[in-house]
């Protein structure tokens, strides 16, 4: 069971493909997963999986450790 959330952390941008510079995206991801853990933020995106939402994932991925019930991360996508 999920826990409801302290902080809501909305993460908007174009839908884009574009390419990060490794140290960037390592700074992104662990900046934003560690934020999200320590405050017991959910993350929203816009679900789609290319730009910023795609680097959401691989950190989510990557970075969002073990426990499953931490890593709440939803993704609402445009109708039609």
């Amino acid at each position: 069971q999920m826990e409801r959330p302290k902080l809501l952390l909305t993460v908007q941008g174009g839908s884009e493909n574009f390419v990060l510079p490794p140290k960037v995206k390592q700074a992104f991801s662990k900046g934003l997963i560690n934020a999200a853990l320590s405050t017991g933020a959910w993350i929203l995106t816009d679900g789609i999986n290319t730009g910023v939402s795609k680097y959401v994932g691989d950190a989510v991925k990557t970075f969002g450790g073990h426990d499953l019930r931490k890593r709440n991360t939803i993704g609402i996508t445009p109708w039609g």
